[in-house]
C-alpha cells in the first residue's frame, strides 16, 4: 500500500506494531545473552572451550527452535499466542537459573533450553506482526 493511501488510524497502528515489536524483542534481549558476564578464563573440556561450548548449545537451541516452529507456532491459535509469549520467556528465565546452579560443562543444557524458549518467542513476535488468524 503506499504511503500516500495510508489514512491517520492506519499509521498509528503500524507505529504501534513497530514499537510493540521493538519492544518485544528488546525486552526479551535481556534473557540471550547472559553469558556474556562471566569471566572464562582458560576454562575447557577436553579441546574445546567453555565458552564455546555455552554459545554452541544456546545456538542449537535457537536452531531447533526455529524447525519446531514451522509446525508449532504456524499452527498455533491467536488466542494461545500470548500465554505462550509469557510461558517461554519464564521457561528461559528458568533456564538461566538452572545454568548458575548446574555444574560446569553440564549447565550447557540449560542454554541449549534457553535458546529453544526464545528461538520461539522470535515466531510468536512475527505472528503477530503479520496478522496470522
Amino acid at each position: 500500500m503506499p504511503m500516500q493511501t495510508l489514512n491517520k488510524s492506519s499509521m498509528a497502528l503500524t507505529i504501534w506494531c513497530i514499537v510493540a515489536a521493538f519492544g518485544a524483542y528488546f525486552c526479551m534481549y535481556g534473557f540471550r545473552k547472559p553469558f556474556t558476564a562471566a569471566e572464562y578464563g582458560d576454562a575447557s573440556y577436553g579441546s574445546i572451550g567453555y565458552k564455546t561450548i555455552l554459545v554452541t548449545a544456546q545456538v542449537l537451541g535457537y536452531t531447533l527452535a526455529k524447525f519446531i516452529g514451522i509446525k508449532v507456532i504456524a499452527e498455533m491459535p491467536p488466542r494461545k499466542r500470548i500465554v505462550w509469549f509469557g510461558g517461554l520467556i519464564v521457561s528461559a528465565e528458568l533456564s538461566l537459573l538452572l545454568l548458575a546452579v548446574t555444574p560446569a560443562p553440564f549447565n550447557a543444557i540449560w542454554l541449549f533450553s534457553n535458546g529453544l524458549a526464545l528461538g520461539m518467542v522470535f515466531g510468536l513476535v512475527l505472528g503477530f506482526l503479520e496478522g496470522r488468524r
